[in-house]
C-alpha cells in the first residue's frame, strides 16, 4: 500500500509520518546576518515514502518553490531591511509536511567615507566699473553642494550654481584676491584663486538738482511764513546729501537725496533759496528759487453774518411732462426789516432762513455757489439779481437793483426718477475796493427733485 504510515500490526490503523527538512546553507543555525538584499538557502529533506516538493515563504513578503526535493535550494530570496523569517517546507504525497525556519537579519553596508576633494576651476572673469563677474566649473566624485567666494579686501558670498557657477563681486580699491571654494556633502573642499587690481576712477562730474515744488519756475510768491520746497537730484555715481541756504538766514540738510524735501522759514520780503546736491567726491550742483514773502492780511468775517448751521434740506416732486424744481434765493428786501433772508421755494411754498442780522447796503456783500456733489445728472443754474448765468465758484455781488431777490440757484428735472445736488453757498463782505474780503462764511443746501409717473 502506498503512503507514509507506520504499522504496529495487522489490526492497528496506520500512523502518518511527516517529512523531515533541514536548512544547511548558509548556516544550520536558526539566525543569520547578511548585508545583501537577497539570500540563497540550501538544505535536505527526507520522508519514509516520497518528497513531492519543497516550498519557501518570507514573512516580510515573497514565496516560491525550491529547486530539488531531497537536496533542495532556493536562489536569491528577496529581503527587506530588518528581520526576515523564512520558512522552508517539505511536502509528501499524503500532504504531510515538515519545515525549518531561519531568521535572516538584513543590514545595509555603510559606504566608505568620502575623502576625495572636489576640483574647481575659474573659467572666465570680466571686470566693469568696479564689478567683477567670475564664472567656472566644479566637479566631485559624489557631488558639489556649494561654491563660495571671499574677497581679501572685504566681502564674501555664495555663487549661483554648483557644477557650473557664477558670481558678481564688488571690487575695492587695491589688489582684490578672490578665492572661490567648492564643497561636497562630506565637507571636502578645494579652491581656486583670481587676483584683480582695481583703481577708483576720479569723479569730476557735478550732480544735477532741480526744484519742482512749489514751482519749477525761478520765482514764487507766497503769504505763508513756512515754505515746503522739494525736488530731485541725480549724479553719475550717487548723491550723498542735499543742503539748503536762505540768503536772509538759515541753512540745513534736506530730507532725502534722489528725491528730497525741506520746510524753509521765510523772512518778509525777498528770500533767495539755494539747494545744493553733493556727491562723495565733493562735486556739487545748485538750483535757485527766488521767493517773495508777503504776510497774508487776516480778515475776520463780518460779525453780522449768521449764515451758519446744519445743511438746509429741500425736496419736491412733479409729474411727467412737468418740471420738478427748487429755487434757493438770497433776499435783500424781504422779511424782517432788521434781517436779510434766504428762502427756498417749491410748489408755491417758501421756507425762510436769515443770513444777516441787519439790512445790507447795495453791493456790500459777495456770494459764490459751488456744487459739492450731484446724482442723476440734474440741471443746475446759478443766477445773479439781473438773471445773468454765473459760473460755479465765481463770486458776484448781492445787489438790490431791479429784483427783490439778489441771487438764486436752482435744480430742475423733467425726467422720471430722482435728481439730487448738494450746493455750498459762501458769503463774505466787500473789502471796500470792489472785491471780496475773502472771509467767507459757508453753508450747504441739499436739494432733491423727483418726477413720478
Amino acid at each position: 500500500m502506498a503512503g507514509n504510515y507506520t504499522w504496529f500490526d495487522d489490526t492497528q490503523t496506520p500512523i502518518p509520518e511527516n517529512p523531515i527538512l533541514q536548512i544547511r546553507s548558509p548556516t544550520d543555525l536558526p539566525t543569520y546576518n547578511i548585508q545583501s538584499d537577497v539570500i540563497t538557502l540550501e538544505g535536505v529533506a527526507s520522508d519514509n515514502v516520497l518528497i513531492l516538493e519543497v516550498t519557501w515563504l518570507n514573512d516580510t513578503g515573497g514565496s516560491g518553490t525550491a529547486t530539488g526535493t531531497n537536496n533542495w535550494s532556493v536562489i536569491d530570496i528577496p529581503l527587506i531591511l530588518g528581520i526576515n523569517n523564512i520558512t522552508v517546507t517539505a511536502h509528501d504525497a499524503d500532504t504531510n509536511t515538515g519545515a525549518d525556519v531561519i531568521a535572516v537579519e538584513y543590514t545595509e553596508v555603510a559606504p566608505p567615507p568620502d575623502t576625495e576633494d572636489p576640483v574647481i576651476t575659474i573659467g572666465s572673469t570680466d571686470a566693469v566699473d568696479g564689478l567683477l563677474t567670475i564664472a567656472g566649473t566644479a566637479v566631485d566624485n559624489v557631488a558639489v553642494v556649494e561654491v563660495t567666494w571671499v574677497n581679501s579686501l572685504g566681502g564674501s558670498g555664495i555663487a549661483t550654481g554648483t557644477a557650473n557657477w557664477t558670481a558678481d563681486i564688488t571690487l575695492l580699491e587695491g589688489n582684490n584676491i578672490i578665492t572661490v571654494t567648492a564643497y561636497d556633502a562630506a565637507g571636502n573642499s578645494n579652491a581656486d584663486i583670481h587676483q584683480e587690481t582695481y583703481s577708483i576712477p576720479v569723479d569730476t562730474e557735478d550732480p544735477v538738482i532741480v526744484i519742482n515744488t512749489p514751482t519749477s519756475d525761478t520765482t514764487y510768491v507766497t503769504d505763508q511764513s513756512l515754505l515746503t520746497i522739494a525736488g530731485t537730484a541725480s549724479d553719475n555715481v550717487g548723491v550723498i546729501e542735499v543742503t539748503w541756504e536762505n540768503d536772509t538766514g538759515g541753512t540745513g540738510t534736506a530730507t532725502g537725496t534722489d528725491t528730497w524735501t525741506q520746510d524753509v522759514p521765510l523772512i518778509e520780503g525777498l528770500n533767495v533759496l539755494a539747494v545744493i546736491a553733493w556727491d562723495v567726491a565733493g562735486n556739487y550742483g545748485t538750483d535757485i528759487l527766488n521767493v517773495m514773502y508777503t504776510p497774508a492780511v487776516v480778515v475776520t468775517p463780518d460779525p453780522d453774518i449768521i449764515w451758519t448751521g446744519d445743511a438746509l434740506r429741500t425736496n419736491t416732486t412733479g409729474q411727467p411732462g412737468q418740471y420738478a424744481l427748487i429755487h434757493f434765493k438770497m433776499d435783500l428786501l424781504w422779511g424782517n426789516p432788521n434781517e436779510t433772508t434766504s428762502w427756498v421755494w417749491w410748489n408755491n411754498v417758501a421756507e425762510y432762513n436769515s443770513w444777516l442780522n441787519r439790512q445790507p447796503l447795495d453791493n456790500e456783500f459777495w456770494m459764490r455757489v459751488t456744487v459739492l456733489s450731484s446724482e442723476g445728472d440734474p440741471q443746475i443754474i446759478i443766477q445773479d439779481c439781473d438773471t445773468n448765468i454765473i459760473g460755479e465758484n465765481v463770486p458776484f455781488t448781492l445787489s438790490t437793483t431791479g429784483l427783490r431777490e439778489s441771487a438764486f440757484a436752482g435744480i430742475y428735472s423733467n425726467i422720471l426718477g430722482t435728481k439730487t445736488a448738494t450746493i455750498q453757498v459762501d458769503i463774505c463782505k466787500d473789502n471796500g475796493s470792489g472785491a471780496p474780503d475773502e472771509a467767507w462764511v459757508s453753508r450747504d443746501i441739499f436739494c432733491s427733485v423727483t418726477i413720478i409717473s
